[in-house]
């Protein structure tokens, strides 16, 4: 029973293996193909032979292959093919005739690593046997071609039986023809000039490209180079040329070029798109994914260089998603904004095409014909030559942009010209009067210094100052300030005009400007000196008659006055700068001293370079004990008792001596000093009272402080901590202050001194009736004193209003309930007349001058032991009150 069944067995398998009918070749026609006389076995493991396959058919049964073509796909496994031919003689005769003709078996499936043919007769003799493949040296092969080419004879009426074994590490494809060996040549030489086509295409595109990269210095060109030799590598691969020409004693090569050069083509073609679709800036999410794509290619190259198994087909896998990849990235590219990712979707369009209608013919779906058969090269040439006309475009694109770019940089810059020019003028030109102002002022003076050196002369700067000019502003506002500025300006121009020894600040095709306008109100002019019957003062003379003519506006008659100053070259300066400064000195000068035109005056100039030197080195006087305290008394006229200190500043520089107080505290309050002065002056001043308390003298301290004190928002927090510090009766200090004070931050001032009196401090008011002060201010005032100004006092002695007016002031302070003090006593007189006037104390050198704290301590020391030798004798005022030391400063 198992005899029968293997019996069986066999005869199906021999049944089976010849279900294939054979291929009959005739003389005359050029190409039989294989397909559908094929049938095969798989071999998994690649250890079968040939008398394996032969001699156990039961074990190793064909089966019939029911495709078109012979394509197994990527696979480890090799295949035996099996197929039958018989050659038949076409003869007119009867007679049947023994004839033998030439015939080639041609596989054109060059990437086969190995493949061994075996041709048996019908009598199973063995006729040929060869062996090559991409693993065997090419100079082995029967035909040097890039294909397979096995040549053979056929004798008519005789039956030949061809086994085939394939096996390969890419895609196991054997696309088995018999050709007649002329037409195989003649379909070859074909073959061949469309692939020299090919390659000369993308040679040009090479070269074409390497030129721009060369010439652009552009990284997309040298992207788009290296893309399309990795893509000649395949192609020299896949026809078999590259062995066949380039590598043919380098069989090893075969094992990697196509990982290799698969993945380079993967790698930059996705660079060269991801810089040519700006993928980076336009679409985030897909340059990453493109990004991870390029990865991938390179793992592929680097495990092909280190022998890595299943990279064919990884191979394939990539080459297979590129243009899916690409197009997509196109896609999202073109829908960002990227105009010519249309040319570049278009590109790998074609070049899906020609893979769809290759695989198509590979596959059998499609005829084989010139089309077909070279459709991968062609569709390959088509994308790498739209790519290249893409980076045209791109180009063309590019130059658009930036001609765009330059007409709008170009209109942009005669814009920018245009308002320049405009800015320029603006600049250079008062924006009401649209005269030249200080800067073309400034740029004459500086040309007229420069022209000293070949043509020397003097000249001299005037400038005209309009006098309360701001009272006009708040007065009538604004806009009707600015119509009278404007309506003086044309008369003082008009004016200009008409004096010849003006130099002229700007000319025009029709006139010239000579007359300036500087902020503030201020017009200035350069007179030419060489003439001395056209003096400086006089042309400021002219200039200032024409504003004093009444200006008729709004019904109103206005009078305007105005003060100048004068600086000459180079008496008061060889420089602009120096001579507008001094200018502007001269013109605070005529103003200060209600003159109409002053002349620059060295010895009088307040804002000098010491004045600035001064202020730079307030802020290290302190530290470096430049500064000190000196003590002023107080008496009563009555009891003739000490009733208080008054504490001064000196400040001796090591270069200009002795600084006055009055310079000083403007200066501290200028420069931000005046914190930090006042600070250390309480300091020192309550160490003296300290002291002053430890030897029994219970004598009050007054101190001046300044309005911007009174303006600290930390300056009563200041004044308890230091009273705290020192221990000190804070009924015992008193701070002096002026009535400008409040005037400048009412508000803010007298709640500073409320909080100060809740203190216990005593507050004064220093220089009333110094010509600011308001009696309306004293029954609001929180104040405990009234000091009276020097200035009032100078004169009571002659009987005139001025002794009426102080004592006025006494009465009214004694109304309020307020005792009244009197500073800068020179004279028994003047302290007779006021203790006639019941003025409560008086403070002056008559009683002693300011004193260095020692100094003080000992005049107080004799003042008091001779105050009962004064009761009881009662010697005369002037005598006992001068009794000072003789170290005391005056």
């Amino acid at each position: 029973m198992i005899r029968l069944l293997l019996l069986c067995l066999v005869v199906f398998s021999s049944l089976q293996a010849n279900a294939n009918p054979p291929l009959h070749l005739v003389d005359g026609t050029e190409r039989f193909s294989l397909s559908g006389h094929l049938s095969y076995v798989e071999d998994p493991s690649g250890a079968l032979q040939l008398p394996d396959i032969i001699n156990q058919p039961e074990k190793y049964p064909f089966k019939t292959l029911n495709q078109p073509n012979a394509n197994f796909g990527f696979t480890q496994s090799a295949f035996w093919l099996k197929s039958q031919l018989s050659y038949q003689v076409q003869t007119h005769s009867e007679l049947p005739q023994q004839q033998s003709s030439n015939w080639a078996i041609y596989i054109s499936y060059p990437p086969l690593a190995e493949l061994s043919a075996y041709l048996y007769d019908s009598q199973n003799q063995l006729l040929h046997e060869w062996h090559t493949g991409t693993q065997v040296a090419f100079e082995q092969r029967p035909i040097q071609h890039r294909g397979f080419v096995l040549p053979f004879t056929a004798k008519s009426a005789e039956t030949y039986t061809l086994y085939v074994r394939a096996a390969s590490d890419t895609s196991v494809q054997v696309p088995l023809e018999v050709w007649d060996p002329v037409s195989l040549l003649a379909q070859d030489s074909i073959n061949i000039y469309f692939w020299g086509i090919y390659f000369g295409i993308l040679f040009s595109l090479i070269a074409y490209n390497s030129f721009m990269y060369v010439t652009m210095q552009s990284q997309n060109y040298l992207h788009y180079i290296l893309y399309v030799i990795s893509l000649s590598g395949i192609m020299l691969f896949l026809n078999g040329q590259g062995f066949q020409m380039i590598w043919p004693n380098f069989q090893l090569w075969n094992l990697y070029a196509l990982p290799i050069f698969t993945g380079a083509t993967v790698f930059f073609a996705t660079q060269f798109a991801r810089v040519f679709l700006h993928s980076k800036k336009l679409t985030p999410k897909t340059d990453w994914m493109m990004r991870l794509f390029m990865a991938f290619a390179a793992l592929l190259v680097i495990a092909a260089l280190v022998g890595a198994s299943q990279l064919p087909r990884w191979s394939g896998v990539a080459g297979g998603l590129l243009p899916f990849i690409l197009l997509f990235a196109s896609y999202t590219s073109h829908r960002a904004g990227r105009r010519v990712a249309k040319f570049f979707a278009f590109a790998w369009l074609l070049f899906m095409a020609g893979l769809i209608v290759y695989l198509a013919n590979v596959f059998g779906i499609l005829p084989s014909n010139h089309i077909t058969t070279n459709a991968l090269q062609i569709g390959s040439a088509l994308e790498v030559t739209m790519l290249s006309l893409a980076q045209a475009y791109q180009i063309k694109l590019g130059r658009d942009r930036r001609y765009q770019a330059l007409n709008n940089e170009n209109k942009a810059v005669v814009k920018w010209q245009k308002a320049e020019q405009h800015m320029l003028y603006q600049a250079q030109h008062h924006p009401l009067t649209l005269l030249p102002n200080d800067s073309i002022l400034r740029l004459k003076l500086t040309a007229l210094v420069q022209q000293q050196k070949h043509n020397p002369s003097r000249f001299a700067l005037v400038l005209i100052h309009i006098n309360r000019f701001s009272e006009i502003n708040k007065t009538l506002g604004k806009v009707s300030g600015d119509q009278i500025l404007l309506e003086a300006a044309q008369r003082i121009q008009q004016s200009a005009q008409a004096i010849p020894m003006l130099h002229a600040l700007e000319h025009d095709n029709i006139s010239s400007t000579n007359i300036a306008m500087l902020d503030g109100a201020t017009f200035g002019v350069i007179v030419d000196n060489s003439n001395e019957s056209f003096s400086a003062e006089r042309i400021a003379g002219q200039l200032q008659q024409t504003l004093t003519l009444p200006l008729n506006f709004q019904g109103m008659s206005i009078t305007l006055s105005s003060s100048a100053g004068i600086s000459n070259y180079p008496d008061h300066g060889t420089d602009a700068e120096t001579l507008l400064q001094h200018a502007e000195v001269a013109m605070t000068m005529a103003r200060r001293d209600k003159q109409p035109v002053a002349q620059y005056d060295a010895s009088t100039d307040q804002f000098s370079k010491r004045r600035l030197k001064l202020m730079g080195d307030l802020h290290q006087a302190i530290k470096n004990q430049q500064c000190y305290l000196t003590f002023q008394p107080q008496i009563n006229l009555k009891t003739e008792k000490i009733t208080a200190f008054e504490v001064l500043l000196r400040w001796h520089h090591p270069s200009y001596g002795l600084i006055p107080p009055a310079e000083v505290i403007p200066m501290a309050e200028q420069c931000g000093q005046m914190k930090h002065l006042t600070r250390w002056l309480l300091q020192e001043a309550l160490k003296f009272g300290s002291r002053l308390d430890r030897l029994g003298y219970q004598i009050p301290l007054s101190i001046n402080i300044s309005s911007n004190n009174l303006r600290e928002q930390d300056f009563v927090g200041a004044i308890r901590q230091i009273l705290q510090n020192h221990q000190y009766n804070p009924t015992k200090l008193t701070l002096e202050f002026n009535e400008s004070a409040i005037v400048d931050n009412s508000e803010i001032a007298m709640q500073t001194m409320r909080d100060l009196q809740s203190l216990g401090i005593q507050m004064a008011i220093d220089d009333f009736g110094s010509g600011h002060s308001s009696l309306s201010l004293l029954k609001t005032l929180p104040i405990n004193q009234i000091k009276l100004a020097p200035e009032l006092i100078l004169d009571i002695t002659d009987g005139n209003d001025t002794r009426n007016i102080v004592e006025t002031i006494v009465k009214l302070s004694h109304l309020l309930g307020l005792p009244a003090i009197a500073v800068g006593v020179e004279s028994v007189l003047i302290s007779k007349c006021l203790k006639e006037m019941h003025c409560d104390s008086i403070q002056g050198n008559l009683i002693s001058s300011p004193l260095r704290a020692q100094d003080a301590l000992n005049w107080l020391q004799d003042y008091v032991h001779t105050l009962p030798t004064m009761k009881t004798n009662e010697a005369p005022l002037d005598h006992q009150l001068s009794r000072t030391p003789e170290t005391r400063e005056t």
